[in-house]
């Protein structure tokens, strides 16, 4: 799951500025719009990786000492 993530999170990136180049061809002013949103989806399915596959863990709660409160 990871892997296919980061695998469309690249493809996404790498997208985005021939899509902006194919889609401005075509229709005027629109090329823009597309690179965004493709760096957008790039972005979250970045995001998405870092929150659900952490590179590092917290300690465990019972390796804290509470103060007198």
């Amino acid at each position: 799951m990871k892997s296919n993530l980061r695998v469309l999170s690249i493809a996404a990136f790498a997208a985005a500025v021939p899509a902006l180049v194919i889609t401005d061809w075509y229709y005027e002013g629109y090329g823009i719009f597309t690179m965004f949103l493709l760096l957008t989806v790039g972005l979250l399915l970045d995001q998405i990786i870092r929150m659900e596959f952490p590179a590092r863990s917290p300690a465990p709660a019972e390796h804290y000492r509470k103060t007198g409160c």
